[in-house]
């Protein structure tokens, strides 16, 4: 958390976000507690960006799956992945898988690795691919 705070407040936004990315990562794996999930809470609203942000729709369905998985449905079922960037479609996909839109998921991980085959990146491709297959096991 000290990361992210010293981030925000050098002005690096980004940097913050992908602090707290790694923090809800860890909290969607393991009960973090009110405590830690206040604390991520408080640094996401002072991000100064909004819910349209695909990356506080991800912090909030890792740090919320249950309470705060129907508002993550609904962002990402208008949510289009055409022309967006290989990080925000990989954490739109997360942000699925983690509240629990399995199919919506399995179409943004799908196009993660299509957008990863058009940049030459077929070394990353493993990534989308494990989730892909994971994501078969739970539908």
């Amino acid at each position: 958390m000290a990361l992210a705070e010293q981030n925000l407040h050098a002005g690096d936004t980004r940097r913050a976000q992908q602090m707290l990315l790694l923090i809800a990562r860890l909290c969607w794996s393991v009960e973090a507690g009110p405590g830690l999930r206040r604390a991520v809470d408080d640094v996401v609203a002072r991000l100064g960006t909004g819910p349209d942000d695909i990356a506080v729709t991800a912090l909030t369905a890792l740090m919320s799956p249950v309470t705060g998985g129907a508002e993550v449905a609904g962002r990402l079922a208008d949510w289009d992945p055409d022309g967006r960037e290989l990080g925000e479609l990989w954490l739109a996909s997360v942000a699925a898988f983690a509240v629990g839109e399995f199919a919506r998921a399995e179409d943004l991980a799908r196009a993660t690795s299509d957008a990863l085959r058009r940049k030459g990146h077929v070394g990353l491709l493993v990534r989308p691919g494990a989730a892909r297959h994971e994501l078969r096991v739970h539908r």
